[in-house]
């Protein structure tokens, strides 16, 4: 008689067995062994839940959610299928919110195993921005607080968003965060204790799933040309410019030992004039206000000029007072400073003209000192 093996699936038992030529077969019972029918359904694990950002400039996101691990007695394969609860075919982008998958995973004897799997879809998008801090050259890394402002396609009032940043040698940091979904059109950036804003518009775009941007300066050797996107410092009162107010605020401080990091969240008793990052305000801190005297921010994205001073570096006064027509203040006279609460930029007037102006700044570049 001719024997073989005889594999038997989850219908009843067969009553004739039959050769490949149909012929029936009469088999001993040493010829067939044990007989056993698999019942044991596939064991699954426990899928873990997708928790993931929207697409950049999108309500949703594209994701290939892997079936769930699965072992199973059963010769051959497990196969595993997937319905969504919102009706669409796996592959479909996932809305904003959780949409449920309902993973069957089936063995070859016709057993099966049902398990859920939630996918969330969080209403924000990701924006990564490499950014460039000129003159900031200690060893590091310096924490520093930045200001994002993006605007969306439509117009409307700017996202407002602060992060912390680690920069290193170089004065280089790359920095993630989240932002509402949405389409974005325009991104602005500044360290509000030492520089001056800067809109990123020619690299600023979707790439992947993300908003990417770089203030960098590029191939741009100065403020001013076209590409130069690194933050420029100098301007330590928060507003659009480097003017004479910044290098009082510098003399006052000159020769203090100062904290290197600018956290956000850590409460600002005064102006931050360590710009080159050594941990005192010394020389290598006046050239960046020196290079960058009277220059002035970029407009944001709602095409304002900074304006805003920071709170704890002295009196609520802002550079209207000193100049009604806007624009840098150029110049101060040392007259002037106590009905304004400021006596002791008196310090500036370092060639003591009894007014402080870019001559005093050519006077500390020669050497005189407070």
């Amino acid at each position: 008689a001719e024997a073989g093996r005889v594999r038997l699936g989850a219908g009843a038992l067969p009553t004739r067995l039959t050769n490949a030529s149909g012929a029936s077969i009469e088999p001993a019972l040493g010829d067939l062994g044990a007989v056993s029918r698999d019942t044991t359904a596939p064991v699954v694990g426990a899928p873990t839940a997708v928790v993931v950002r929207a697409d950049a400039g999108t309500c949703g996101a594209v994701l290939a959610v892997a079936p769930p691990a699965a072992s199973d007695g059963c010769e051959g394969t497990v196969v595993s299928t997937a319905t969504r609860s919102d009706g669409m075919p796996l592959g479909a982008p996932y809305a904003v919110g959780t949409t449920t998958l309902t993973w069957t995973v089936s063995d070859g004897c016709g057993n099966s195993t049902t398990v859920a799997q939630g996918v969330e879809v969080l209403p924000l998008n990701t924006v990564v921005a490499l950014v460039e801090m000129e003159g900031l050259v200690g060893a590091g890394p310096h924490e520093r607080c930045l200001e994002f402002q993006l605007t969306r396609a439509g117009g409307g009032l700017p996202v407002v968003v602060t992060v912390e940043a680690a920069f290193g040698g170089g004065g280089m940091a790359m920095v993630e965060f989240a932002v509402p979904s949405g389409e974005y059109a325009c991104i602005a950036a500044r360290d509000p204790r030492h520089t001056l804003m800067r809109r990123d518009e020619d690299d600023f775009g979707v790439e992947g799933s993300e908003y990417r941007a770089r203030f960098t300066r590029g191939v741009a050797a100065e403020v001013g040309e076209a590409g130069f996107d690194a933050l420029p410092q100098g301007n330590l009162d928060g507003d659009g410019w480097v003017d004479v107010i910044d290098f009082c605020l510098f003399v006052e401080r000159y020769g203090m030992t100062v904290e290197v990091e600018s956290a956000c969240g850590v409460a600002i008793t005064a102006a931050h004039p360590d710009l080159s990052g050594d941990g005192v305000v010394n020389e290598a801190d006046f050239w960046p206000l020196w290079k960058n005297f009277l220059a002035g921010a970029e407009r944001d994205c709602a095409g304002r000029v900074p304006s805003r001073l920071l709170v704890g570096i002295g009196p609520l006064w802002t550079n209207r007072l000193w100049n009604p027509r806007g624009g840098p203040v150029k110049l101060l006279r040392v007259a002037d400073l106590a009905s304004f609460g400021v006596e002791g930029f008196k310090k500036a007037d370092l060639n003591g003209d009894l007014v402080i102006d870019f001559r005093d700044l050519l006077a500390f570049a020669g050497g005189a000192r407070p």
